[in-house]
């Protein structure tokens, strides 16, 4: 394991939490996710999050079955794993034990996965009603392992009552305990450390991909085990592509070079955002852009101790942006309007100043529920010029608290003399 495993206390406490929003007599089942597979081998395992949120088990081939209220305690945590066959060993690598289970996530029972079925039975004659994880949230063709279980269980078990499992872990998802906060802030730091090893190599004609490269490597070599999402590095006109994930361009002379990227360290997320000048000082015209978009986001940053909502945060910071693209010449006051569908704005500003950020990048969580301290938050406003092959986004990660919020990235240059210095 590349990383510190997170307490088992944690996935204690959240099983806790979750347990006490459950219905009378309800029982939990939830998957792990299942390997990928292609003809060579297996792609890079990515634990489904809820299931990793309520275990901090990071194997596949596990299920969880939770029933608070069981007339027989021995059965009100159950935790599921893979039985590894010996000669497997030799081919994937030795796999977790019970106990090794039992000891990262808290939980007392731990048995094997072909005992499921026959526990499931027994458990199903005291249950009121079964919590099951759906699609929710993936794409309309996306199948996942809770998915297909639970179309299969609805047609063989009809009689019995559903209830959505996703909606109630989102919102306990939402309001991070503090060993979460500090693998975020884990994570950050090593983005961090990729980003000041990689600033000095922006220079005109290296190509994109060679500075993925090194934030790859510094993400690896401080305990990362990937990045949190694609990496996007954009220079000049691709900055203006939101998801240019391509990182095929050599740099030019008088350009500027987008990076979003993000390291993942023990299943949570970073989500950083930076612009450097490809020579060594940003021209007059890149200064005035940049300007106005880090204006936009300081000043984002002093309106969210009073927004009531995400929702509300990203439409109040629209408005700012919509002025600030007034008083830097890309719209004139006779453009606004209000059309709610298509706002003048997202001419050059077309996306979401903020989203949740934890166990998924875009993390769950309801945009209209108020916002609470323990929530992190992303905070990324962008200026977009197509016709002069100008983009601009500037992006921290904030963690919302009691005071108002902290900005757990900070750390990272954001100033273009401090950006502009780390070339040197």
């Amino acid at each position: 394991m590349r990383y510190n495993p997170l307490s088992s206390h944690l996935f204690a406490r959240n099983r806790k939490k979750l347990a006490e929003r459950l219905r009378p007599g309800a029982l939990v089942v939830i998957h792990s996710n299942g390997m990928l597979y292609h003809n060579d081998g297996a792609f890079p395992f990515v634990q489904q999050a809820d299931f990793y949120y309520l275990t901090g088990i990071d194997q596949e081939g596990c299920t969880l079955l939770l029933f608070p209220e069981c007339p027989d305690p021995d059965f009100r945590e159950v935790l599921f794993i893979e039985k590894q066959e010996e000669n497997n060993v030799v081919w994937e690598g030795r796999k977790l034990n019970k106990q090794e289970a039992g000891v990262l996530s808290g939980i007392e029972k731990v048995t094997w996965q072909n005992e499921f079925r026959p526990v499931l039975q027994k458990l199903l004659l005291k249950a009121e009603c079964i919590y099951l994880l759906g699609n929710e949230g993936m794409p309309d063709n996306a199948e996942s392992v809770n998915g297909n279980y639970a179309k299969t269980f609805a047609s063989q078990n009809p009689l019995y009552p559903l209830e959505r499992l996703k909606p109630m872990v989102a919102s306990l998802r939402t309001i991070k305990e503090n060993e979460e906060i500090e693998a975020i802030q884990k994570a950050i730091y090593i983005t961090e450390m990729g980003f000041r090893n990689m600033a000095s190599q922006v220079k005109s004609e290296e190509p994109e991909y060679a500075l993925e490269a090194e934030l790859t490597r510094t993400f690896i070599s401080q305990g990362s085990r990937r990045h949190a999402f694609q990496p996007i590095l954009a220079s000049g006109k691709n900055a203006c592509i939101l998801h240019y994930i391509d990182n095929s361009e050599r740099l030019i002379s008088g350009e500027m070079l987008l990076v979003d990227a993000g390291a993942e360290y023990a299943g949570y997320h970073a989500d950083i955002t930076r612009v450097f000048p490809v020579n060594q000082r940003f021209t007059s015209r890149q200064r005035k852009i940049y300007q106005a978009v880090l204006d936009v986001h300081n000043q984002a940053l002093e309106y969210l101790p009073k927004a009531g909502s995400l929702r509300q945060f990203n439409k109040t910071v629209a408005g700012i942006m919509e002025e600030k693209l007034v008083e830097v010449g890309l719209l004139q006051r006779t453009d606004i309007n209000k059309k709610e569908k298509n706002p003048a704005y997202r001419k050059y500003y077309m996306h979401s100043a903020a989203h949740y950020l934890g166990l998924d990048v875009h993390d769950v969580g309801d945009t209209d529920q108020p916002l609470q301290p323990g929530m992190v938050i992303t905070l990324e406003p962008g200026i977009y010029i197509k016709e002069e092959g100008l983009g601009i986004r500037l992006e921290n990660d904030i963690l919302i608290t009691a005071m108002g919020y902290k900005n757990l990235s900070a750390n990272i240059p954001l100033a273009m003399e401090e950006v502009e210095a780390l070339k040197s």
